[in-house]
């Protein structure tokens, strides 16, 4: 195929590192059909089983030099709201599915010393009806927004907060937007940091060389990762997605904390399939939400999207991805779309409501300071350095 060029490259690049021998065993992964078959938790290899295995072959991409100088940048879209709701006004493409996210409330959770208050279970209700229940993440936030959740109503909104056996209410106006903070009366203390990190790439058929490159790179930014103040106890988990008519739409790798069983499961990839520019985006963002075996503990989630196509918005019995993000923000993950080269403006359009919507940031490589993208002014970084940043700011939320 000819189509667009290297996302999983970009992810390598990010990667940036040369990853030493170490013993690589064969892992099975889930081949999981257009409809969503089966795809179910392995309690004893801790991935989703339910066909196709994989070997652990390698790529065959050269190996990455580090200080390769792959830059990037980030956008924050709720740090300049009002700019984010005007790009999206003005948005006229198609193949997206918009979502009203212009009434918003960020509501923070903390305790009596102002820490902030990670997975704290917040439920909000209008009347009897419960319309919003969500995890807060390591900054103790969450976000509501009336409009995409519940139909036009004059009843104002009762807020509860509980972690474990405490609680605390708050209320909160119908037809107003803002902030609110509410105190649990606790102390928070220590928390151990511990992620849960999952991985969805693109590996359709023009990514073979990327994907070698992934394989050879990965562990670089882990170790970097695990290196971090407090050395985080990290699950690694995989999806993988290529499209409709290929030989898997998605193969789900679940949470390991064994390194060499994810860089052998990311190995026992190979690229293939692929077809028109859109991909299997809404099924891989579905299975990487909800096949996953996430901690429902005190873990942080993170996702990271790495793609430069938009989803297929056609096929029958799909989940749409404005569904999927809703979800993902009420278990507390937080994703991070990573844009490769080729990603168009449905694309950015799409990746940016998936990190908006869950906390997180729209992330994208730069060329000599310039991105295609509708971010305004770049400030350009490292690409690898801004992961790691990222993964590092989460964490010093709970010192």
């Amino acid at each position: 195929m000819t189509r667009r060029p290297l996302p999983l490259q970009a992810l390598a690049l990010l990667l940036s590192g040369t990853l030493t021998g170490c013993a690589m065993e064969s892992a099975m992964l889930a081949s999981v059909s257009p409809a969503r078959s089966g795809a179910t938790a392995d309690a004893a290899g801790g991935y989703a089983s339910n066909a196709g295995a994989i070997g652990a072959g390698g790529g065959t991409g050269a190996p990455i030099q580090q200080g390769s100088g792959l830059k990037g940048g980030e956008v924050d879209d709720n740090a300049d709201f009002a700019k984010y709701l005007s790009y999206l006004q003005e948005f006229q493409g198609r193949g997206v599915q918009p979502v009203d996210v212009s009434q918003r409330f960020q509501l923070r959770v903390t305790d009596q010393a102002s820490l902030s208050v990670p997975n704290a279970l917040v439920t909000i209700k209008q009347g009897e009806a419960t319309v919003f229940s969500a995890r807060t993440t390591s900054a103790g936030r969450t976000l509501f927004f009336p409009r995409a959740y519940t139909e036009t109503s004059t009843a104002d909104y009762t807020v509860s907060v509980t972690k474990g056996s405490v609680e605390a209410t708050a209320s909160l106006s119908h037809d107003a937007s803002g902030s609110l903070e509410l105190a649990l009366p606790m102390q928070r203390g220590a928390i151990a940091p511990k992620l849960d990190i999952c991985f969805v790439l693109d590996v359709t058929g023009s990514m073979g060389d990327e994907l070698g490159r992934v394989q050879k790179t990965i562990r670089d930014i882990s170790g970097r990762i695990q290196g971090l103040a407090g050395s985080p106890a990290v699950r690694y988990g995989l999806v993988a997605y290529r499209d409709r008519g290929s030989d898997y739409v998605t193969k789900v790798g679940d949470f390991t904390t064994s390194l060499d069983t994810f860089q052998s499961r990311l190995n026992g990839l190979t690229a293939g399939g692929g077809g028109d520019y859109p991909e299997a985006v809404n099924e891989a963002l579905t299975q990487a939400t909800h096949a996953m075996a996430w901690d429902t503990g005190e873990s942080l989630r993170l996702m990271f999207v790495v793609g430069d196509a938009p989803p297929h918005m056609d096929y029958v019995q799909d989940v749409p991805y404005s569904t999927t993000m809703l979800q993902a923000a009420s278990k507390g993950i937080k994703i991070f779309p990573l844009a490769a080269s080729g990603l168009d403006a449905a694309g950015e359009y799409v990746f940016r409501q998936l990190a908006q919507v869950t906390n997180g940031k729209f992330l994208f490589i730069t060329y000599g300071g310039t991105t295609p993208h509708d971010v305004g002014p770049v400030q350009e970084n490292n690409l690898d350095d801004l992961v790691v940043d990222i993964v590092r700011g989460e964490l010093q939320n709970l010192e």
